[in-house]
């Protein structure tokens, strides 16, 4: 998944909440968790829905409302990364990021190297 827009810093990103229906809906139709191998790559707004609540705190004022969603996806075996482009375009230190949050090179060097992987891509 491709997640860039994050435009209400309240509520659950919308990106977050796609990948969970989609993992619910495979699963009540009788696939596996473990027949799912999805990741998400998230760049520009949508980074900050993977801050640790400290971090979202310190930036917004509250906690991070989608690290319940974020944990519950990792235990699901959803995989997440970051652009390095945009957390250095936007001030943000690796520290800042939930645990189960990688950084790669670039949002576009990532989604390039999961499609050569046999990922596909769900803009």
């Amino acid at each position: 998944f491709d997640a860039a827009a994050y435009s209400d810093q309240g509520a659950l990103n919308n990106t977050l909440v796609s990948v969970a229906r989609f993992l619910n809906m495979h699963a009540r139709n009788g696939v596996p968790l473990e027949n799912m191998n999805l990741a998400v790559v998230a760049h520009g707004q949508a980074l900050r829905a993977l801050l640790t609540d400290s971090a979202f705190s310190a930036r917004y004022g509250i906690d991070n409302p989608n690290s319940e969603l974020l944990e519950k996806l990792h235990a699901a075996g959803v995989s997440f990364y970051v652009c390095g482009q945009s957390m250095e375009f936007g001030g943000y230190d690796k520290q800042e990021l939930a645990s189960p949050v990688e950084v790669s090179l670039s949002a576009m060097t990532m989604l390039t190297q999961l499609q050569s992987d046999g990922f596909a891509l769900l803009p």
